[in-house]
């Protein structure tokens, strides 16, 4: 009678060490999956990011230069686009401002309104501004 209840009872440890196992292999390949997917994103949200932002610096510089040109073909002398870098020039130096451009359209509306268009890393930016 002895013989058979630790027959029994290696039996059950043995089914739980299995169903352990298992259990600590399925929440370790879940946990690796989730943090692959959160960190690929990331890389994703970076790019973003960083286009926002030389989309901001751009308009800084192209609002700063508003309050001090009289009209729209002198707005557009400061700004130039080279390869895929927008380049910020004034008589003293030359600034990269944005990186990744595909399209840079700085055109006049009439001679107190300039419209931006923008493709920064595949995304699309637009505004418009007024000369003083």
């Amino acid at each position: 009678m002895l013989k058979n209840k630790i027959k029994s009872q290696k039996g059950i440890t043995m089914v739980s060490l299995v169903i352990y196992v298992a259990s600590f292999l399925t929440v370790t390949l879940l946990i690796g999956y989730i943090t692959t997917f959160f960190y690929n994103n990331v890389d994703v949200l970076n790019s973003t990011a960083g286009g926002a932002a030389d989309y901001n610096m751009l308009c800084t510089y192209i609002k700063k230069e508003c309050k001090t040109v009289t009209n729209y073909s002198d707005l557009t002398k400061h700004f130039e686009r080279k390869n895929s870098i927008v380049y910020y020039k004034d008589s003293s130096h030359v600034i990269a401002i944005a990186n990744n451009v595909s399209d840079f359209k700085l055109e006049g509306i009439d001679t107190k309104r300039a419209k931006l268009v923008i493709t920064i890393n595949n995304i699309t930016y637009g505004n418009i501004f007024v000369i003083d």
